[in-house]
């Protein structure tokens, strides 16, 4: 059930994704586990509407005016997340490894019309979340989230990462 009312441009958006996931769902069925491997960053993978619902809702019902969120994909989570942004006048920074999928994930954000309220910044999560921490990026006002598995398990985030209070 989706408690969170968007409009109908974020709606669009959502189930165009939702409907990839589905189709993806399907000939992931179809993979061995070796070529399963070698594509799943072509996959979307995404969060899940009643997950991408409960973002939006804590972010809007927190006041997150600057949101971070480690591994944007292909940008389902994103969408959610800007459109909260959007709904309380913040913004969602997003660290993503790949151009392709921030590319993938601008133009439906565009076409969401949340475009405006993200920034991508490609490359390496751990170096600009060590950005963050030695105060490059101004902590204390952030609410993070996570929903990349690309990311390294906490036990290899550089101490000053595990120690921060985002």
């Amino acid at each position: 059930m989706n408690t969170v009312s968007v409009d109908a441009a974020v709606q669009a958006v959502l189930e165009e994704y939702e409907a990839r996931a589905r189709r993806e769902e399907d000939l992931w069925d179809t993979l061995g586990p070796e070529e399963a491997e070698r594509r799943i960053d072509e996959m979307l993978l995404p969060v899940g509407r009643a997950t991408g619902t409960l973002l939006n809702l804590l972010a809007k019902e927190a006041g997150a005016r600057r949101i971070l969120e480690v591994g944007s994909s292909f940008g389902y989570s994103t969408v959610w997340l800007a459109e909260a942004a959007r709904a309380v006048g913040g913004k969602v920074v997003s660290l993503e490894l790949r151009a392709a999928k921030t590319e993938y994930a601008t133009e439906r954000l565009r076409r969401a019309g949340l475009a405006d309220q993200v920034e991508f910044r490609v490359g390496d999560a751990l170096e600009s979340l060590a950005a963050l921490v030695e105060g490059r990026i101004e902590p204390e006002q952030w609410t993070a989230t996570m929903t990349a598995d690309q990311v390294a398990p906490p036990r290899h985030y550089p101490r000053r990462v595990t120690e921060a209070r985002l």
